[in-house]
């Protein structure tokens, strides 16, 4: 194990991997562009590849927009890697910003079909289906 760990950490996103609960904690705020998402989504796969985490609650509480081919860029990739392993759990945390609320739900959308997803208006909700 790697115990708590900050696999990535900007103005705009962190990944921190938990090692009691064997998840990734991934904080996006504001509107993060391409060059971020990237930088994002490789920590991602180093966090999946370093740790056993099967669960990643997305706090997307504090994001606004992301533009559409970006959000399908990374829900199109990330979906590739993480319906390969079995028992994967996303949770996302419904924003607060009216934009972000559009981002939140086209990034669900489009992974609802490949991954078990869920979309939930706290933090609470979200850990509780998370965990369960």
């Amino acid at each position: 194990m790697i115990g708590n760990m900050i696999l990535y950490n900007s103005a705009t996103a962190s990944i921190i991997y938990l090692e009691t609960r064997e998840y990734l904690y991934i904080t996006v705020d504001g509107y993060p562009n391409m060059e971020k998402l990237n930088e994002f989504y490789n920590a991602i796969l180093k966090g999946i590849k370093q740790s056993s985490a099967e669960k990643f609650l997305f706090d997307t509480s504090n994001i606004s927009v992301i533009l559409s081919e970006d959000l399908n860029w990374l829900c199109s990739n990330l979906t590739l890697i993480l319906s390969k392993h079995k028992g994967i759990k996303v949770a996302l945390i419904m924003p607060e910003n009216i934009f972000g609320v559009k981002s939140a739900e086209t990034f669900y959308n489009l992974m609802k079909d490949s991954v078990n997803i869920g979309l939930f208006p706290s933090m609470e909700k979200a850990e509780n289906w998370l965990f369960r």
